[in-house]
């Protein structure tokens, strides 16, 4: 298998960047009010500190993708995270959504906001690896 190199600073601030957009994205004016009603709870610092850890490792990932698919630009990059999300988060959510039908709108909202975060990260990471 062939050797990845991480640019660590591009994953660093490419997962900042969906940790941001995942605030806005879970505020009240946007998702924050239906998610929290259908969930019961709102975010925790815990919550929130495993959050920002897992979105890393996510960016961390999809370094590896890109590294291994050689998708070195914008538009690379941004196919990789697309392609992750619909393998990994995305066929899972489908799953979700037919098996628990009454919380299939906290799965559309969180699905959504992982794919646009591998977009992003993805987009990123592929110009700067």
């Amino acid at each position: 298998m062939a050797t990845v190199s991480i640019n660590w600073l591009t994953v660093i601030i490419s997962a900042a960047i969906v940790f941001v957009v995942g605030a806005v994205w879970y505020s009240p004016p946007l998702f924050g009010k239906p998610w929290s009603e259908i969930v019961g709870k709102k975010p925790t610092p815990a919550t929130l500190a495993l959050s920002a850890v897992t979105t890393l490792a996510s960016g961390v990932m999809l370094a590896i993708l890109i590294g291994w698919t050689g998708a070195f630009s914008f538009k690379w990059g941004a196919l990789v995270g697309i392609v992750g999300w619909a393998a990994f988060s995305g066929c899972a959510a489908v799953a979700n959504i037919a098996f628990e039908t009454e919380r299939s709108k906290v799965t559309v909202i969180n699905t959504l906001y992982q794919l646009v975060g591998f977009i992003i990260m993805g987009a990123m990471i592929g110009h700067w690896q």
